[in-house]
């Protein structure tokens, strides 16, 4: 069987794997022999009980426990118990293994992602990555149980039993071995299909989910707009191609297993020419042929493995793709512990792709301690990629931020991130209670907290009306909750954190009026004392700002106080009299 470059590499990771269970692997392979010897034994029974009844011609039968009559029988059934029990022990502690592996390969591949920089999700579809988790992964399944247990027990069966043949007929046993070359051959030529068809079948099952998940999450959008036709013909354009390389990989299969069956017929047909030809023994030649019958499947089942196998190489391949890639860049080691929140751009430029033009080009900005700076300007101007280097979910392409006078790259992730906190424009909440959304990231946050950080984020004007008050469970992705409520949580979550800096992206973009106005008097109390970024599209949310910054193409073109910017009659002035008129 063909291996391409770098198979072994990945029979040694997978193998790896499995290595806290190869106790119970060693018991699986203990029930391969005892099934594989069994195959042997039943063409030796068969032959026992031709000689014997050649043997016993027309006597008179005794009955006693030496007699053929007697021993014959009760073997049948000890064979079968033999081989039922070899089946058990095979068949349960491979799974056990199998399971163990997909288990560890799952959690690795979620670890994985908490490791990840942000790039490398904005690079890859998540229906992709939900794919690999799995998909993906139950194709190495294949490889790892379904595979090693045909190589092992139909592997096993074929060898012992060709050893129980070559005992009785070692001639016949030679003719049958000169056609294994040609079906190895054959097994070769495809091993190189099955590899390439199943690694786009992973591809096109990647975008089957993503395409499956928008829609299940954009119904009311497409509904709004009449696009149900249109995502039917997406899905089934997607959908096609992936029956498509199924149907290329089943036509594959379908033409290499007639084939080796084929050489597989010749082979018997030269042994049943040699047997005549040699004159072999009537007892020896029903020995050989019950055995020459017995491996007849498992020769089968030996030739057809390639396929789970290179469906289950390609599946691997592709999670050691992710599980290599290089994690969040953290080089830093300095602590920061409750930092007081200065920060300074200095000649900060960004890109987020060196193929891509500049998103953000020489930002030079001093934010004092306890300052509110609002960030205002039409869409693609700059302003959630600036505030997105705070936390260094990227790190910028030229320049360097520091907060209170150390650079962010010196400092360690976890300690930077722990002194920020966000509420971004669509926020993400988990399946779980509201208490349990609020609390997130403060396991150790009592419950009189959390109910103060609800009460300030106008929580409880909902969550009491619920049965359950706090410990309502809200659905996946908030789903039981409106848009302003979802918020509303997001915000407490915020405020319960309690960190010196704060980040506002659209923070009260999801509220009607009343709520803004109730969310914005929150927000207002919190924000003082603390370093505070905010994004708004909304102006009259940031006019009492300390610094107001206008972005425009990546750059900072206007600064200043609601006051000055609107004295000036620039862009800031435009954009404040456009929302008036248009909200009057």
């Amino acid at each position: 069987m063909k291996s391409e470059p770098g198979d072994f590499k990945l029979y040694r990771r997978l193998i790896r794997y499995a290595k806290p269970k190869l106790p119970l692997f060693f018991v699986a392979l203990f029930g391969f022999v005892v099934y594989a010897t069994t195959s042997a034994l039943q063409a030796e029974l068969v032959r026992q009980m031709i000689i014997a009844l050649e043997e016993m011609g027309d006597s008179l039968v005794v009955i006693a426990w030496t007699h053929p009559i007697v021993w014959i029988p009760l073997s049948v059934i000890g064979l079968f118990i033999m081989r039922g029990v070899g089946t058990f022990l095979s068949t349960y502690y491979m799974d056990v293994v199998s399971r163990f592996v997909i288990h560890r390969l799952r959690t690795d591949i979620f670890k994985s992602f908490q490791k990840l920089p942000i790039a490398y999700f904005n690079a890859h579809q998540s229906g992709s990555l939900v794919n690999r988790i799995n998909y993906n992964v139950e194709q190495v399944a294949a490889a790892s149980s379904n595979v090693i247990s045909n190589v092992f027990r139909e592997g096993l069966t074929v060898v012992i039993t060709l050893m129980y043949m070559a005992y009785l007929e070692w001639k016949l046993t030679l003719v049958m071995l000169v056609i294994t070359p040609v079906i190895v051959l054959v097994v070769s030529i495809t091993s190189g299909f099955f590899r390439k068809y199943s690694r786009r079948i992973q591809n096109s099952m990647g975008e089957v989910t993503q395409v499956a998940a928008e829609n299940i999450r954009g119904q009311n959008t497409i509904r709004i707009f009449g696009g149900k036709l249109r995502e039917v013909a997406r899905f089934d354009q997607i959908s096609a191609n992936n029956m498509k390389q199924a149907l290329k990989l089943t036509l594959t299969r379908a033409v290499s297993t007639p084939v080796i069956q084929l050489f597989l017929s010749i082979e018997l047909a030269a042994v049943i020419w040699t047997a005549f030809w040699l004159k072999v023994s009537p007892e020896n030649l029903i020995g050989f042929f019950t055995a020459a019958v017995a491996i007849s499947k498992p020769m089968r089942s030996v030739t057809q493995i390639n396929q789970d196998l290179q469906r289950g190489l390609a599946a691997a391949e592709d999670i050691f793709v992710q599980l290599d890639a290089p994690d969040e860049v953290d080089e830093g080691e300095l602590l920061v512990d409750n930092c007081r929140g200065d920060l300074s751009f200095e000649q900060v430029s960004f890109r987020y792709d060196p193929s891509q033009p500049l998103v953000l080009e020489d930002i030079n900005l001093h934010v004092e301690a306890g300052q509110t700076v609002a960030l205002v300007g039409r869409s693609g101007g700059g302003k959630t990629s600036l505030v997105s280097l705070l936390p260094r979910f990227y790190n910028p392409t030229t320049g360097r931020i520091l907060l209170d006078g150390v650079a962010l790259g010196d400092l360690q992730l976890s300690s930077l991130r722990a002194n920020i906190a966000l509420v971004s424009q669509q926020p993400v909440l988990f399946e779980g209670s509201i208490k349990d959304n609020i609390a997130y990231g403060r396991s150790d946050a009592s419950v009189s907290d959390i109910l103060l950080a609800a009460e300030k984020a106008h929580v409880m004007e909902f969550a009491a009306q619920m049965p359950l008050g706090l410990d309502t469970e809200i659905g996946v992705d908030g789903s039981m909750l409106s848009g302003g409520q979802k918020q509303r949580v997001a915000i407490a979550r915020a405020i319960l954190k309690d960190a010196p800096i704060l980040i506002l992206d659209e923070a009260t973009s999801a509220l009607d009026n009343e709520s803004e106005r109730l969310i914005q008097d929150a927000l207002d109390k919190i924000k003082r004392g603390r370093t505070t970024l905010v994004i708004a599209h909304r102006l009259s949310t940031i006019e009492s700002s300390d610094l107001i910054l206008v972005m425009e193409d990546g750059r900072i073109v206007e600064k200043g106080t609601h006051q000055q910017l609107l004295a000036s009659a620039g862009i800031y002035s435009q954009l404040h009299s456009a929302q008036f008129k248009e909200e009057a």
